[in-house]
């Protein structure tokens, strides 16, 4: 749960002006309880040395972020107060008490000293006040937990992906991320050495949670189930986040799929990508973050102009991600017809389609839409299918490509993306 430190500045400019904002703390309070967890400071803070002291005093609780509550005759508090905290901070303002003028003076200010700062004003205590704290929260924990994250490549990015990055060092400098390669020989000894019994039980759990095993042998999903244990425990003990595998290699090595296995891991919270995409495994783990659910990654592979969609088919997908479990089912790989993939059905509704890519991943692919069908069951794809039906033009998307795989989530996410962007110092292409 993310810990939000609350303190209001004040200065009595006249008497009985701390009665007229008194009950907007109070409100402010209750809001901020239910987004999380709340340290607060009381009395208000009512000098430079008080608020030197209250951010100390907060500091040393643990926040993720500040708000603070200002109003006018404030600035120099609240400029002194965070000189040398480096956390997220909203100004909170309202309009009484020169509030707003004071936030208004500080913002500019408090940036130009490198703080990020976002000034949010009270206009009524409604579900739209709620959204922009939760986003402000959301975004900025999302880049915290990105900059803990450890990245685990499997083996390389594949050699048709040639808009792909392969720079590690850029993946730490500018995300923050811990990178680990792994050699493909790590994941073929682990399959070799796990007991056939583990992967039957667990095998036979996956089967009974699925609609039909279909071209597959219940061989086939032995082999693919031991990929996916082989890839949980070095997960497990390379303390991984998320990974991409160099997929088409394994195939080739042990004559199976690790489509199952990515679901798999998905679908607890492991992000997994394929094909080595590292551009597009950080895309899913940047999505991932803003929703707590599982992402997908597909291929672009067709549109339609008088519909204005954008069709897309992988041969994985977390389960997590299709609300009907029958509806689940286990298929051969299209490209090859061997091992197990996993077709789904995804529900209908709103999404998000991104994909960094560019220049030193300076850039950040965003279209939002709506999945209009799904499962459409077209033999010359794979195997899991979704038409989306985008907000901004197909032909724009087809312009601005920023590479093959696109990531989806549900909802729309287009404004916090933008600003995780912001954040990130990545140039947002929203096509909307």
């Amino acid at each position: 749960m993310v810990k939000i430190a609350f303190f209001a500045a004040f200065r009595p400019l006249r008497p009985g002006a701390e009665e007229i904002v008194a009950p907007l703390i109070k409100e402010a309070k209750a809001l901020l309880a239910e987004l999380g967890e709340l340290l607060t400071l009381e009395p208000m803070v009512t000098t430079v040395e008080e608020g030197e002291k209250a951010v100390s005093e907060l500091l040393s609780k643990g926040p993720d972020v500040f708000v603070a509550f200002v109003t006018g005759g404030t600035e120099r508090i609240i400029q002194v107060a965070f000189r040398d905290a480096d956390l997220p901070l909203v100004l909170l303002a309202c309009d009484r008490a020169n509030s707003l003028a004071a936030a208004l003076e500080m913002l500019p200010r408090l940036r130009d000293m490198g703080k990020d700062v976002k000034l949010i004003f009270i206009e009524r205590f409604d579900e739209a006040l709620s959204r922009a704290f939760e986003d402000f929260l959301v975004t900025r924990m999302a880049i915290r937990r990105l900059k803990g994250t450890t990245l685990g490549i499997f083996g390389s990015p594949s050699p048709w992906l040639i808009g792909c990055t392969s720079d590690y060092r850029l993946l730490e400098d500018k995300f923050g991320l811990a990178v680990k390669h792994i050699d493909l020989l790590t994941l073929y000894q682990r399959f070799q050495k796990l007991p056939l019994s583990a992967a039957e039980n667990a095998a036979r759990q996956i089967l009974s949670g699925v609609g039909e095993l279909r071209e597959p042998s219940f061989e086939d999903l032995l082999g693919a189930t031991r990929l996916y244990l082989a890839a949980e425990e070095i997960a497990e003990e390379e303390h991984l986040h998320a990974l991409t595998v160099k997929c088409f290699d394994v195939l080739s090595a042990l004559d199976n799929t690790m489509c199952l296995a990515l679901s798999k891991l998905n679908d607890e919270g492991i992000v997994a990508g394929c094909e080595g995409d590292i551009n597009a495994a950080l895309s899913m783990l940047l999505l991932h973050y803003l929703t707590d659910r599982p992402t997908w990654m597909a291929n672009p592979v067709a549109i339609n102009r008088e519909r204005n969609t954008l069709t897309l088919a992988h041969c994985t997908v977390a389960t997590k991600l299709v609300p009907d479990p029958q509806k689940v089912v286990l298929r051969s790989h299209f490209e090859s017809g061997k091992g197990v993939a996993v077709q789904g059905h995804l529900a209908k509704g709103e999404v998000t389609l991104a994909r960094l890519g560019g220049p030193g991943l300076g850039r950040m692919m965003i279209l939002p839409g709506e999945v209009v069908n799904s499962d459409m069951g077209y033999e010359h794809m794979c195997r899991t299918q979704v038409e989306v039906k985008l907000q901004g033009s197909v032909e724009d998307f087809l312009e601005s490509s920023l590479g093959n795989h696109l990531v989806l989530a549900p909802g729309d996410l287009t404004e916090r993306l933008v600003e995780v962007c912001a954040l990130l110092q990545v140039e947002p292409m929203t096509i909307c």
